[in-house]
Parts: C-alpha cells; sequence; structure tokens
C-alpha cells in the first residue's frame, strides 16, 4: 500500500512559499520512508530522493518517530530570519483520527496538501555560545511562539497543551 494509506505521519516543507512546490516527506510505523516534491495546482509528484533518515519504535500501544532532515536538500542553507511554511499531519487510520500542527481546515480531513494553511517557521539559530567555564553544551532558545490560523481555541491554551515556553532551551 501507499505509506499515507498507514498510520503515517508526514511533513509538509515548504522553503519557497512563492512557488507551487513544496516537500512532502511521509514515515509509517514500520520506518518506511516516502520522499517527494509535490505540486498542488496541477497536482503532481515527482521523483525526489533526499537524504532523510527515519527510526521508528513501534510497541502494542503506540509509536514513535526520530527524523533527521537535511536541511541543504531544500536549497540554499536558510538564515536567520528566514521563514518557510510547513506543517505536521498524523493520522490513525483505525479511528480515523488526524492531527495537523497547522489545521488545514480543507473538506477532506485526512489531506495536508494545503499549502496555503500550512504554519510558518522562522530560522533563529542557537543561542550565544556559554562560557567555557559554565560547563554548558549548546542548545536552540525558544524565541517566539505565533499560532496563527486558528480561531477556536485560545493561543494561551495551546501553548500550554505545548508545554513549551518563552526562553525555554533544548538540547
Amino acid at each position: 500500500s501507499h505509506v499515507w494509506e498507514d498510520d503515517v505521519v508526514e511533513i509538509l516543507i515548504d522553503p519557497h512559499p512563492d512557488i507551487p512546490e513544496y516537500y512532502h516527506l511521509a514515515v509509517n510505523p514500520i520506518g518506511t520512508l516516502l520522499d517527494r516534491e509535490t505540486s498542488v495546482r496541477p497536482r503532481k509528484d515527482m521523483e525526489w530522493a533526499s537524504d532523510t533518515k527515519a527510526a521508528t519504535y513501534l510497541t502494542q500501544n503506540f509509536w514513535t518517530i526520530e527524523m533527521a532532515i537535511p536541511l541543504f536538500e531544500f536549497g540554499p542553507q536558510p538564515e536567520i530570519g528566514t521563514e518557510w511554511k510547513m506543517n505536521l499531519h498524523r493520522k490513525e487510520q483505525r479511528r480515523e483520527e488526524y492531527t495537523y500542527w497547522s489545521p488545514t481546515y480543507d473538506k477532506n480531513p485526512n489531506c495536508p496538501h494545503v499549502p496555503e494553511r500550512f504554519g510558518t517557521v522562522r530560522f533563529s539559530g542557537l543561542p550565544h555560545k556559554p562560557d567555557k567555564d559554565s560547563g554548558s553544551n549548546d542548545k536552540a532558545k525558544v524565541l517566539d511562539i505565533i499560532v496563527r490560523g486558528n480561531s477556536v481555541i485560545p493561543e494561551e491554551k495551546i501553548v500550554d497543551i505545548l508545554g513549551i515556553n518563552l526562553n525555554d532551551y533544548f538540547y
């Protein structure tokens, strides 16, 4: 079957929103990776092979995924302040459950291919290097949290559910 007909996590990346093509990555619970370049109007899928690595861990009750996506696959390395459009989509077919990072509000709830509804990712880089005496490693820092396209759930509730706060650090 097609990867997107399984339970799946899909990542849609549009580094050039002014061009009608974007990239589609999808991984199912057994680690099958689909990577392709996609165009919406007219709909066509082009052969494209990334160096994306995906690993999954499957249990009786849940599965997890870890991906390494080389950004150079999408063109020039983004600079600080560069904005890309992107969406994350999870499907659980048995329950017909579809979860989005940026909801598409499409008539077909299991279709993530609505680029005009993708969220915005802004590259901010790493914070300053810590003092060598601090014993700390480089970490990514949350500089801004923006929720757009949602008029139903208050932004504060979404941020609370995510468990991410301004100035949090990630390794």
